[in-house]
């Protein structure tokens, strides 16, 4: 109930029967087009055009920068030729297409790993997962959805294939949006991907997130799973404690020398002092070259007058040898 009145909604996978339908429909795809295209635009800005910093890794693989960038572009081009191609084998076999997904993305996370720095691994791992939700909804989700609506409009039955198809894809989609939202603010948690086995840590990450989700998805139906959760964390707890010892060493930093404050401003302090008295002494500020020393007992010798002017090196040794 909102203002008044009444509400009640519907889901149909082949449009409402017995009425008409509203010219006014409004379409979902925008959202996911519009979040698609700044993650492309930041992808192209950050990695693209910084390539050689944040892209290349020469300890993982020695390529140029032209090379570099068209592996990024390949990589969300060919993860989505892969995945469509597996939904279109496997679409009538859900566990097979979900078990043929899985091994896809894991080996594109591992082939990732090897190629760019683990930075940039992390985040085309995520670019890649984007790209295929979103070119879901724009050749699978979308164009289905429209052919049921001209179909309506035209007093058809509707097919009832392009929903199906759409449904799968969608819940594909609800499933890697957990994943993909870590993989956006990866970059705050370097501890995930700096040790050899980031590749692993992410798939293990990636499947807390599915756990989660799939928890939230039956609490729509009134079922209420905490084992799911419970599982997540501790998924998550083991990888912490597993991988924590393949992390790099930070190495130490290096410890102050062992004098009190105390002792360092009385050091400042008691040279400040000695400076300020060889400046109060008239027989000392006279000379040019007094200010090389302000210890007690020296005596000042000026160089003979018919020599050139010596070296501020040789005014020091005459300023502080003994009288």
């Amino acid at each position: 109930m909102h203002g008044g009145g009444f509400y009640h909604n519907a889901k149909y996978l082949t449009g409402p029967r017995g009425e008409a339908l509203t010219p006014n429909l409004h379409w979902f795809y925008w959202e996911a087009y519009s979040t698609w295209l700044s993650g492309a635009a930041m992808l192209a800005i950050v990695y693209w055009a910084g390539a050689s910093s944040f892209l290349i890794d020469k300890s993982v693989l020695d390529m140029s920068v032209s090379a570099a960038i068209g592996l990024s572009f390949a990589s969300l081009v060919a993860g989505w030729l892969g995945y469509d191609a597996l939904c279109r084998l496997f679409g009538a076999r859900p566990a097979a297409l979900w078990t043929a997904v899985v091994l896809f993305l894991l080996a594109s996370d591992f082939a990732l790993f090897h190629i760019f720095g683990a930075r940039a691994a992390y985040i085309h791992v995520g670019a890649m997962i984007g790209t295929i939700m979103v070119a879901n909804v724009l050749f699978v989700i979308i164009p289905g959805q429209k052919r049921v609506v001209a179909q309506l409009r035209a007093g058809k039955a509707p097919d009832p294939r392009p929903g199906a198809l759409g449904k799968i894809r969608s819940v594909h989609n609800t499933y890697l949006t957990l994943p993909v939202l870590f993989i956006m603010i990866s970059n705050h948690y370097p501890m995930t991907y700096a040790g050899p086995y980031g590749w692993l840590v992410l798939a293990f990450i990636a499947l807390a997130g599915v756990l989660v989700r799939r928890f939230y998805i039956l609490t729509h139906t009134k079922r209420y799973v905490p084992a799911l959760p419970i599982a997540a964390s501790l998924v998550l707890v083991a990888v912490a404690i597993v991988f924590a010892s393949s992390l790099p060493a930070v190495p130490a930093r290096p410890r102050r020398t062992s004098r009190s404050f105390a002792s360092r401003r009385s050091s400042r302090d008691a040279a400040r002092y000695a400076m300020q008295r060889s400046r109060r002494n008239p027989a000392t500020h006279r000379h040019p070259w007094a200010s090389c020393s302000t210890r007690r007992n020296v005596s000042l010798r000026p160089p003979d007058a018919s020599a050139s002017k010596p070296s501020r090196a040789t005014r020091c040794r005459w300023a502080t040898s003994p009288a």
